[in-house]
């Protein structure tokens, strides 16, 4: 179903794609368009000012010809009016400068006023003719006949000059009227350009107005209510109406797709898919599995199993509630479907469990980076209520043999599935003959111990424990062992993580709590004089909710005092649950009365530091310190700083393992106050003990008759 999604959404996004980029090219199009149109027509608008350039420029040369030819005018007359040698060496510079503006000026009117030859060479013939009356001018005023060089003004140089300014006039006139007629119509193009430019703008803007409200009507909204409608129908939506099926393009085959598409997920939906997740069912996988084996397409493609389950997934639902936990449940099933290639199924199982059938995938390395790239997209959570919900996933694998049922397969994939969460936290296992032989004896285990619980098979041992000085007795730890039918008495270590695993621990700590404090309760009756009882427990023993409660129910339903009760916890759990309910248990355990023992202590990751968290009556010293205590001066001085501690704390000590009287002795000279092993006696049933405490006498320790006599 996922990869017939992801073609439709393929196929509307070509199509919307399409429509995006003709728009965008129309839209570009029009922009330049309007740049070559406005680039013309600012060309055609600078034309008349290009065509008329050089006239105007004449005109510019001949009003400067006629301001110095005034200037030399006004010079000559205010020279006749009144002659100086001042006002004729002013005239004089006066002249030279003009002269030299006028030969300039006249040399560009002879280069650009091609038009009006015969005006240009008057004009050059006047101002010839009056360079001789001007230096003539210039040599009477040197030569101090002021009155010659007035006559020569008034009577030569002022009408001449006058003639040429009347030329210059006309000259001046004409270059105006080009000028202006340039400036003219140079104004009127720019105004046509911006005009047309406008106009261009206007109507291309209309076309791609017109051409996107056509694709929106006829492409963008069809496309995207499918592509809405293949969403919905994704998520679940299977009765949402699909448009658009009647129309003969492109569009109308999508749309009669996607119906095609929502028939079919109906008829999934008929088959009892995952209300939450849309998945489907395990019993589908099966029958999935069956189909593709009885096809002559798939039955010889290889094929593997893999079994995902959300570690920890209660903490989420205790954190987030049901609904964070159902929106995970969604993430992950999304995850899966993005991975599912063509002939992968994905499943749900029961809880937070799922399954995927990879088809085609013969290496079962292949397969086990698959899964494991799967747990990391898992991981990476999903957002719900603005809060990050995030999860570790673990998984397990097995290549499918196509001789074997569905569910031993499936059953083969927990089993890897289980050894991937004893790894860690997002573990990826691989089914192998050797695991799978050691979760079969787990499970023939698990079933045992199951049946045992129920007929009572499962019964205390008892070590005795004496005074390390006096040899008089202590107490008994009751320590678990299995009768089994088959197998005899079966030992801790062979049973009890299974129990741990299995959920079990807890009725087996009840039932070791109920008989061990009877069996108390039935000696002291019997007259014997047995101080106490050592019960072992766990971190989550102590942590369960009522549990000190359920043991002082026993305690009082045995006659006894909760003094009568040591209760031993391994040093390793106080450590990882300080400051949790574990600690609130023990705290309220010795406000009752109960004795509290460190067992095994030394053995943890911070002894010593271990000893303030709760108010101990005493410390078990493990029997790695004790196991030839006498041979090994190391041990002697490490013990001797545990009893050391001890004394100083002023709590008890009871070494554990002791197996030879030089042992004890060396204890007793060390400063230990209990001891047990097998030197005193190995765990006995409760019958072998009765004897046992019949016939025990006590022996002093050596060192301690030699004091006392």
């Amino acid at each position: 179903m996922i990869p017939r999604v992801r073609m439709l959404k393929d196929r509307v996004q070509s199509i919307q794609a399409r429509v995006s980029l003709a728009i965008a090219i129309a839209a570009v199009a029009m922009g330049v368009a309007a740049l070559l149109i406005y680039s013309a027509t600012d060309r055609l608008a600078s034309l008349p000012e290009r065509l008329y350039q050089r006239p105007y420029k004449v005109g510019l040369a001949l009003r400067d010809v006629r301001a110095d030819l005034m200037i030399v005018q006004y010079s000559l007359q205010n020279l006749a009016s009144a002659p100086t040698p001042l006002t004729l060496r002013r005239f004089k510079q006066k002249v030279q400068a003009a002269d030299g503006r006028i030969a300039s000026s006249l040399k560009v009117i002879d280069e650009r006023f091609d038009s009006e030859r015969a005006l240009v060479s008057e004009l050059r013939t006047g101002y010839l003719a009056w360079v001789p009356v001007r230096d003539a001018v210039v040599a009477e005023v040197e030569a101090g006949d002021a009155v010659a060089a007035y006559t020569l003004v008034k009577t030569e140089a002022v009408p001449m000059i006058l003639d040429v300014v009347e030329d210059l006039d006309f000259l001046l006139t004409l270059s105006d009227f080009y000028a202006g007629t340039a400036r003219s119509q140079n104004q009127a193009l720019r105004r046509m350009t911006f005009g047309g430019v406008l106009i261009a703008l206007l109507v291309g803007l209309s076309g791609l107005f017109i051409l996107s409200f056509f694709l929106r009507r006829a492409v963008i909204t069809p496309t995207t209510e499918i592509s809405r409608a293949i969403r919905r129908i994704a998520e679940g939506e299977l009765h949402h109406p699909i448009p658009f099926c009647n129309r003969p393009d492109e569009i109308g085959e999508i749309a009669r797709s996607t119906k095609i598409f929502m028939d079919y997920a109906l008829a999934l939906k008929r088959l009892e898919l995952d209300w939450l997740t849309g998945l489907a069912s395990r019993d589908q996988l099966r029958e999935h599995v069956g189909l593709l084996r009885t096809d002559p397409e798939t039955q010889a493609l290889p094929s593997a199993l893999a079994y995902f389950d959300i570690d920890d997934f209660a903490d989420t639902n205790d954190a987030f509630g049901r609904k964070g936990g159902d929106a995970l449940l969604i993430h992950v099933a999304k995850v899966l479907r993005d991975h599912c290639r063509i002939g992968d199924f994905a499943a749900r199982d029961t809880g937070d469990g799922f399954i995927m059938l990879i088809l085609g995938m013969p290496d079962i390395e292949d397969v086990t980076r698959l899964a494991a790239e799967i747990c990391i997209d898992i991981s990476k959570g999903v957002d719900f209520e603005d809060q990050a919900l995030r999860c570790s996933c673990s998984a397990g694998v097995v290549m499918c043999d196509p001789q074997e049922a569905v569910d031993e397969l499936l059953l083969k994939a927990e089993r890897a599935l289980q050894q991937a969460q004893k790894n860690g936290r997002g573990s990826v296992e691989a089914y192998t003959e050797e695991l799978g032989e050691r979760l079969r004896h787990h499970r023939e285990t698990l079933a045992g111990l199951n049946f045992a619980l129920q007929y009572d098979e499962l019964v205390p041992f008892f070590q005795p424990q004496i005074a390390a000085d006096t040899g008089e007795l202590a107490g008994f730890e009751a320590l678990v062992r299995w009768n089994h039918p088959e197998q005899g008495v079966l030992s801790p270590w062979q049973f009890i993580d299974v129990a741990i695993t299995g959920g079990l621990l807890s009725k087996l700590t009840d039932m070791m709590i109920s008989k061990s404090l009877q069996q108390l309760a039935d000696w002291r009756r019997r007259g014997f004089d047995v101080p106490r009882m050592s019960l072992n427990f766990a971190a989550s023993d102590l942590g369960r909710a009522g549990f000190v409660d359920h043991l002082m129910l026993e305690v009082e339903r045995a006659g006894l005092e909760p003094s009568d009760v040591c209760v031993e916890l391994l040093e390793t759990a106080m450590i990882e649950d300080a400051g949790e309910p574990v600690s609130r248990a023990l705290d309220r355990l010795g406000q009752l009365g109960f004795k509290i023992e460190l067992d095994d202590f030394g053995t943890g990751h911070a002894a010593i530091s271990t000893l303030h968290l709760v108010k101990l009556s005493g410390i078990k010293i493990d029997r790695s310190f004790i196991t030839n205590l006498d041979q090994n001066l190391d041990q002697q001085h490490l013990t001797l700083g545990i009893l050391r501690i001890s004394r100083a704390l002023d709590i008890g000590t009871v070494a554990e393992g002791v197996e030879s009287e030089a042992e004890r002795d060396l204890l007793v000279k060390l400063g230990c106050d209990t001891i047990q092993g097998y030197w005193v006696s190995p765990p006995m049933s409760a019958a072998d003990t009765t004897l046992w405490i019949e016939e025990y006498r006590p022996q002093p320790c050596t060192d301690t008759v030699a004091k006392s006599a």
